[in-house]
């Protein structure tokens, strides 16, 4: 890998034509990506809908479960009686797949009927006697199962069982209040973190080589043993001051042994990853985690970043660590002594 390849990511609101320069010696390669945002309007004449997406932490996940989304639909009649049947048709967000165990759940339901069909395509419900006076509500669960770069908001649709061409569709999405929710911006410049937690990787503890290889792995830009030395909050996002300790993969910020680099982690992203002030991590990503600002280098937390906690010296006094030590110093040693042979 060309240690000097770096990444640089800006936001600019363009209202008219642009013009784009560079100058210098060299070869660059220039991505542009145009996000726009349009408000969806569609009369709804015969039933108020609106449509909340919000995470859940408190739940057990299932294996493989990246998280746990809580969707809740309240729907009411604006016809001058009840709705006899409505159909509502509920669109996934990219990598959710529904909680079956609360859509059986909504069948028990005594103030309204429910039923549902789980297909390969929308969610359906069936409610008898949507109520004009007062709005019922329906929540269910959703997991998700694969991350998605960028994503995109989902549908709604609701509309009557004998009467489907006048329907009323809503969008979903876990952000939707806030536009600038899924974003970090440092002096002036904006990197988007949507899609893009932290979380916990699994080890292979009957390989003993796992996170050497892992290390090692090509994709991998830069590899430190550093100590957490202060945690900073902000509005959007949580700043982890690490201390580089040791050095592995240097990639191209050019950092030494008792420098400080900020590591940045989203409020959003802030539940899966718990470091503790005080505490030694060997940690590693990619290319992709690197922020060249005006000021220092800093980096993105992300899917890819990894970050392992190893006792450190005074802990290892204690014989429940022992394990952990012998692991880490092993780990430490191999590093030192064969590199990584790519």
């Amino acid at each position: 890998m060309d240690p000097h390849l770096t990444e640089i990511s800006f936001q600019v609101s363009v209202k008219e034509d642009c013009t784009i320069t560079a100058e210098g010696k060299g070869l660059v390669n220039l991505t542009i990506t145009q996000s726009y945002y349009s408000n969806y309007k569609k009369d709804c004449d015969n039933y108020d809908l609106s449509v909340t997406a919000r995470e859940e932490y408190m739940v057990e996940n299932p294996k493989d479960v990246k998280s746990t989304v809580a969707i809740t639909i309240c729907v009411r009649s604006l016809k001058a009686s009840y709705a006899s049947v409505a159909v509502v048709e509920v669109v996934m967000l990219s990598g959710f797949i529904p909680d079956t165990s609360t859509l059986d759940k909504l069948k028990e339901r005594k103030d309204m009927s429910i039923d549902f069909n789980l297909s390969k395509g929308p969610l359906i419900f069936y409610l008898s006697k949507v109520s004009r006076t007062e709005k019922k509500c329906l929540q269910f669960n959703v997991h998700q199962y694969f991350w998605f770069e960028h994503l995109q908001p989902a549908s709604v649709t609701i509309y009557d069982y004998y009467t489907p061409d006048n329907r009323c569709t809503k969008f979903y999405h876990m952000k939707e209040d806030n536009k600038d929710l899924n974003k970090v911006c440092k002096e002036d410049i904006c990197r988007c973190t949507e899609g893009n937690c932290y979380f916990e990787h699994q080890i292979d503890d009957n390989n003993p080589d796992f996170l050497y290889n892992k290390i090692c792995e090509e994709s991998v830009a830069y590899a430190y043993k550093a100590t957490l030395s202060d945690i900073e909050d902000s509005d959007s996002y949580t700043t982890y001051v690490m201390t580089i300790q040791r050095v592995f993969k240097e990639g191209a910020d050019e950092v030494s042994q008792g420098w400080k680099r900020n590591f940045l982690n989203h409020k959003t992203c802030q539940h899966f990853l718990k470091l503790e002030k005080g505490r030694d991590y060997f940690l590693w990503g990619k290319s992709e985690d690197l922020w060249s600002l005006p000021s220092v280098y800093s980096y993105i937390i992300g899917k890819d970043t990894w970050f392992e906690w190893f006792p450190n010296p005074n802990d290892c006094q204690n014989p429940k660590y022992s394990y952990l030590c012998e692991k880490a110093q092993q780990l430490e040693e191999d590093l030192d002594f064969k590199g990584c042979m790519l």
